[in-house]
């Protein structure tokens, strides 16, 4: 049901756009839909969709719900660390970064949060 919510709402942002080009203020409302898009194509993108996944497998692998625990638990300790790849993308202005300095900076820090992940996971 929610890929088909998925898909509707992705066919009607050439609409909206179009709707949005006729009116008299086009240029408010080109911006009005520009920032809708950028604020729910990131939360789509954010849903934990393969966390949920991926726990069903574990239980069904393993089953058993002190593995599939360990790693929910697991992946509610990554999920934080894993923001360390997009800490440059908040201070490139800041250090005046081109993308692949930004980019190349957010690999190294997830390289460094993977460790931190690993000393965190031995107290679970």
């Amino acid at each position: 049901m929610a890929i088909s919510i998925l898909i509707i709402e992705i066919k009607l942002i050439p609409t909206a756009v179009l709707k949005a080009s006729l009116k008299e203020k086009f240029c408010l409302s080109k911006i009005i839909v520009s920032k809708i898009i950028l604020v729910i194509i990131p939360f789509i993108i954010a849903l934990p969709m393969a966390s949920l996944i991926a726990i069903a497998f574990v239980y069904f692998e393993h089953n058993s719900v002190e593995k599939t625990v360990l790693y929910a638990k697991s992946i509610l300790v990554a999920v934080p660390v894993s923001y360390l790849f997009f800490l440059p993308f908040f201070l490139a202005k800041q250090f005046n970064m081109n993308f692949w300095m930004i980019y190349g900076s957010g690999i190294l820090l997830l390289a460094l949060g993977f460790f931190i992940h690993k000393y965190f996971a031995n107290f679970l």
